[in-house]
C-alpha cells in the first residue's frame, strides 16, 4: 500500500511539474515596441485620434497630473496641461476635436481644439457635502457623458453631462455606496457602472440599480458593439454582459495552489478576441473568448490600461511611464 502512494505521489509530482514547464513554454511572444516618454510616473491612460495623433494622462496621486500629446505615433511627446495638486486618470475624445480627461479631487477638463489646450469645466458638484472623491472613468457617446469615481467601499460617484458636444451645463450627480471605476453603453443607452464590489445600470442617468453580478472589484471595461461587453476584476477574473443584463465568467485565476494576479486594464476587438494586463506585467490573450494565454511582455512594472489605437495595435500604459505598442 505504501509503495502504490509513494508510486501515485511521484506521478502526480512528476505530473504537476511537466504541467508547470509546458506552461511556462507557451507563454507567448509578440512583437513588442516600447514608446519612451517624458514622464516616469504612471501613465493612467492613452487616446489616439488617428494612427500618428494621441495623448496620455496621469501623475503622482495627490502631487502632480498631466496630459501629452504627440503627433508622429509617440516618437516624440509635447506637454499640453499640467495639474500641481491632481492626478488624473481617464482621458475621452467624444470627437476629433472635443476630448474630456478627469482625475482627483472632481476634476473634468475639457478640449475644444484637438487637445491643444485644456480648461476646468467648473463641473465639482458636492451636493450633500459628503460626497466628494476621485472621478477615473469616463464613457458614454454623444447624448450623455458620464464620469465615475469616488473613495473605495466609502463613496460612489456618477456625474454626468447631456448633449457633451455643446457642453451647455452639467445635468446630474449621484451619490452610491461603492467607488465607481469604468462603464459602457450597451443596447438602447443602457449604461453599465462597475466598481468596488458593485455593478449598476441606468437607463435615463437618473435611476440607478444594481446588476445581477456584485461582490468583485471591477477596474476596467471594453465594449466591442451594442450587445456585447466585457470587464475585469482586480481579483483576476474576466466577465462577459451582453445588452439584456447577463453575465458570463469567461477567467478566474485567483484559485487554490495558483498565484493571485491583478487585472487594471481589458481590450476586446470582437466577441472573441481580446487582452487582459494588470500588474506585475501579467497580461493575457483570448482569440476564442474562452481559453486565456499568457502574453511574455518582458516588463515586471505593472500594467495600467490597453486601449486599441488606429495602425491596429494594442497600447498598454505602465505604472514608471512606459508605452508599450503591440501588433494585433
Amino acid at each position: 500500500m505504501k509503495i502504490n502512494r509513494f508510486i501515485k505521489y511521484t506521478s502526480f509530482i512528476i505530473g504537476a511539474l511537466a504541467t508547470f514547464v509546458h506552461c511556462k513554454k507557451t507563454s507567448i511572444q509578440h512583437n513588442q515596441t516600447v514608446l519612451q516618454t517624458p514622464v516616469e510616473t504612471s501613465i493612467h491612460k492613452s487616446a489616439w485620434l488617428n494612427k500618428n495623433t494621441g495623448f496620455f494622462c496621469g501623475g503622482e496621486k495627490s502631487e502632480s497630473g498631466y496630459i501629452y500629446k504627440t503627433i508622429d505615433a509617440g516618437q516624440s511627446w509635447t506637454k499640453v496641461h499640467t495639474e500641481t495638486q491632481n492626478s488624473l486618470y481617464d482621458i475621452y475624445f467624444v470627437n476629433d476635436s472635443i476630448g474630456y480627461c478627469c482625475g482627483e479631487d472632481m476634476l473634468i477638463l475639457r478640449t475644444n481644439n484637438s487637445g491643444i489646450t485644456w480648461f476646468s469645466t467648473g463641473n465639482k458638484i458636492n451636493s450633500d457635502g459628503s460626497y466628494y472623491g476621485t472621478l477615473r472613468g469616463i464613457y458614454g457617446n454623444e447624448k450623455i457623458l458620464l464620469f465615475a469615481g469616488g473613495t473605495n467601499f466609502n463613496i460612489g460617484i456618477i456625474n454626468w453631462i447631456r448633449d457633451g458636444l455643446v457642453q451647455t451645463s452639467w445635468s446630474g450627480f449621484k451619490g452610491l455606496t461603492n467607488e465607481m471605476r469604468c462603464g459602457m453603453v450597451l443596447g438602447q443607452n443602457k449604461f453599465y457602472s462597475f466598481g468596488y464590489g458593485a455593478a449598476c445600470k441606468t437607463m435615463d442617468s437618473k435611476n440607478f440599480e444594481s446588476t445581477l453580478i456584485n461582490g468583485d472589484f471591477f477596474t476596467a471595461c471594453s465594449h466591442v458593439n451594442a450587445n456585447t461587453g466585457f470587464v475585469c476584476s482586480y481579483n483576476g477574473a474576466v466577465y462577459k454582459i451582453d445588452s439584456s443584463g447577463n453575465f458570463k465568467n469567461l477567467f478566474q485565476h485567483n484559485r487554490f495552489f495558483k498565484k493571485h494576479i491583478n487585472f487594471n486594464g481589458i481590450a476586446f476587438v470582437s466577441e472573441s478576441m481580446g487582452w487582459v494586463i494588470g500588474n506585475n506585467g501579467v497580461a493575457y490573450e483570448t482569440y476564442d473568448g474562452k481559453n486565456f494565454r499568457s502574453i511574455n511582455l518582458q516588463i515586471e512594472e505593472n500594467l495600467m490600461s490597453a486601449v486599441l489605437n488606429k495602425n491596429n495595435e494594442l497600447v498598454i500604459s505602465t505604472s514608471k511611464g512606459k508605452l508599450i505598442k503591440m501588433s494585433i
